[in-house]
């Protein structure tokens, strides 16, 4: 049984730390409600939304689970 992706499960560990629920998050990224929770793989558009809305995220936790999870040099998250 497929797993989900550890690209999503790091998004979804990103919104658990807005404090924000998945359903706000979906509304404020445009991406379709569900998307992260399922087993299948993540894609561009997906990414595109995510770091469009909140550009401040580390690209290398994000990808490799490496380092901290926002860059603290690009000011606030947009949320």
């Amino acid at each position: 049984m497929q797993e989900i992706s550890s690209i999503k499960q790091r998004i979804l560990l990103f919104v658990d730390s807005l404090n924000i629920s998945k359903r706000k998050f979906y509304e404020k990224t445009g991406i379709s409600r569900g998307t992260l929770e399922s087993k299948t793989g993540i894609t561009e558009d997906i990414m595109a939304k995510f770091i469009a809305k909140y550009p401040n995220i580390n690209l290398q936790w994000l990808i490799k689970g490496e380092g901290e999870m926002v860059n603290n040099h690009n000011g606030n998250n947009k949320n």
